[in-house]
């Protein structure tokens, strides 16, 4: 049923499109002009992890494909939907700060029709469930990376009011936007302090004052932490575990987003257990790490590390994973499309460890900073609960807002 004074339209209706640019590996230079590439998106925005760029001198003749702040550009090549990190037909909005940016290609720019939608309200109509739901039913077959045509994407039907109305919905929805925004300034400076601190207590640089003068002594990581083997085929288990997958952690954070059922797999997967840390070896520029509070199992892309019990405490590898130093050894990985970190390279690690009661009081501090940011956290997701469900009473006309020239339904 259509709201009295709205109109029924499809997506390929009210925007125009601009398809990315096929750049080839030998556009891409050390620095310049940012190139954005489905690699680059997350589930609601862009990292800058392992980015990729096009000279300066030569940047000027991309300018058909040139992104500015709030753009939306949308996946047509991905996994399938109810992976949220990096299914097709994900949408992204541009922030600010990728101004100038070059689109790649199997992403397409969504340009509204001003006569028809503000980007305001359809960039909310591309993140609804609803959304995921069409994409999902466009999906077919069982291979792990599928695609949509633009044929097909641009048949996704939209409800929509009179611009004036959309107008002032976008009104209602940018003031929870504000405080989305505002409480993810506060969580991305708790971040930084962390990492900040976190950095001068595992390098030593600051100390407690119970430590003051206790030696730190030199270890090799492949010394103190194991490489566990340990793997499971989930068609000849007849036990069902958590199975954590690659896209199941976010970057950077070590957040667990969800999980899925060995049960639902085909491929055979590595076994984890309390204490032990995982680490994403595949494209470690991203930055996957997690310390399970469950057994279960998880991809063989993900390393699970094992601590020697008598040397290393779990929350203090939990630590060094995040660190700049082991980082940079990860990154030091094999492949160009697909790389991976190297266990050998990685393994020669050498740090500086201090004794196991000066490690046990280094992870209290990063681990109650960590929940300061789980509270932080929590709110944001609140914040965004509450605003997914106004909103969506709001894009199907259920809730009615009053504006000029207008009335109230």
């Amino acid at each position: 049923m259509v709201p009295e004074g709205w109109s029924k339209a499809s997506l390929g209706d009210v925007v125009n499109y601009k398809k990315g640019f096929a750049f080839d590996s030998s556009d891409y230079s050390e620095n310049g002009v940012r190139v954005i590439r489905i690699s680059d998106t997350t589930r609601d925005g862009l990292h800058s992890n392992n980015p990729k760029y096009v000279a300066e001198d030569r940047a000027d003749g991309f300018s058909d494909w040139q992104l500015f702040g709030g753009d939306i550009i949308v996946s047509t090549v991905g996994s399938r939907p109810h992976l949220l990190d990096s299914m097709v037909g994900k949408a992204v909005r541009i922030p600010a700060n990728f101004k100038g940016s070059l689109l790649n290609q199997n992403l397409v720019k969504l340009a509204p029709k001003k006569d028809r939608v503000i980007s305001e309200i359809l960039y909310p109509h591309l993140k609804d469930n609803r959304f995921i739901t069409f994409i999902s039913g466009l999906v077919r077959g069982n291979a792990n990376q599928v695609s949509i045509t633009l044929k097909e994407l641009f048949t996704f039907p939209i409800l929509l009011p009179p611009l004036p109305e959309q107008q002032k919905i976008a009104d209602i929805l940018s003031t929870w936007d504000q405080a989305i925004e505002k409480t993810e300034a506060l969580l991305s400076n708790a971040r930084t302090q962390k990492r900040a601190l976190m950095q001068q207590l595992l390098t030593g640089k600051r100390r407690f004052s119970a430590f003051e003068g206790q030696p730190w002594r030199e270890v090799r990581l492949g010394d103190v932490v194991s490489l566990s083997k340990s793997r499971l085929d989930p068609r000849r288990d007849h036990n069902t575990r958590r199975c954590i997958e690659m896209e199941h952690i976010e970057a950077e954070t070590g957040r667990l987003l969800g999980s899925t059922s060995s049960d639902k797999q085909a491929s055979i997967k590595a076994v984890f257990g309390l204490g032990d840390v995982l680490f994403g070896k595949l494209r470690p520029y991203l930055r996957k790490f997690h310390a399970p509070d469950f057994e279960g199992v998880c991809s063989t892309e993900i390393w699970v590390l094992q601590p020697k019990a008598d040397t290393l405490l779990s929350s203090y590898l939990h630590g060094l994973v995040q660190s700049a130093g082991l980082m940079t050894e990860a990154e030091k990985s094999a492949g160009s499309k697909m790389p991976r970190a190297d266990w050998k390279i990685v393994s020669d690690y050498r740090f500086m460890l201090p004794s196991l009661a000066e490690q046990e009081a280094i992870s209290k501090v990063i681990d109650d900073m960590g929940d300061e940011i789980d509270v932080l956290h929590t709110s944001i997701t609140k914040l965004r609960t509450e605003k997914k469900a106004l909103m969506q009473q709001l894009l199907t006309g259920k809730r009615r807002v009053m504006v000029e020239d207008h009335h109230a339904v």
